[in-house]
């Protein structure tokens, strides 16, 4: 059986508490093992701490330590946040130009590689300056200069002076 941990809401039924915090609950007709955890959050826009609630098929509280999965469901998070970064900035949120599955696949190790290749130099970057956590590193997408833009404006301005 595949497992699984998620984000859950209230609305359920504690069926037994366990020794690590986390406790079994019956969620729409499934046992779950529910952890509740504060995370921080920590973005462009400011920071925000919450208490959240993990639901996970990983009933095992002794196998699978409460601390464990939520580390893992953060790495998880990691895994979303590259798949956002090539969406947004590599690909522009464009989708992808080839039709023929053996191109798809050309065009997402094009994708990878490149990434990978920015990963690197934002990694090296943050690891000469002390303190900074390579994961905090970030691409941006400046997107095309729109007329009227500073940077189209200084643009213009240098072909037409020099």
């Amino acid at each position: 059986m595949p497992y699984f941990a998620s984000r859950t809401v209230s609305g359920r039924r504690v069926l037994r508490r366990y020794r690590d915090g986390s406790y079994l609950a019956l969620v729409g007709g499934l046992q779950l093992r529910v952890i509740e955890c504060e995370i921080t959050i920590s973005t462009t826009a400011g920071t925000h701490t919450g208490i959240y609630r993990l639901g996970t098929t990983l009933l095992d509280y002794q196998r699978f330590p409460a601390f464990a999965v939520v580390k893992l469901y953060h790495e998880r998070w990691d895994v979303e946040s590259t798949y956002m970064e090539i969406k947004s900035t590599l690909l522009g949120r464009r989708v992808l130009r080839s039709a023929h599955p053996a191109l798809i696949a050309q065009e997402i190790y094009a994708l990878l590689a490149v990434y990978q290749v920015l990963r690197i130099a934002i990694t090296d970057a943050a690891e000469s300056t002390d303190g900074v956590d390579p994961d905090r590193g970030q691409l941006h997408h400046r997107g095309p200069d729109r007329p009227g833009s500073d940077r189209a404006s200084r643009e213009r301005h240098r072909r037409n002076h020099h």
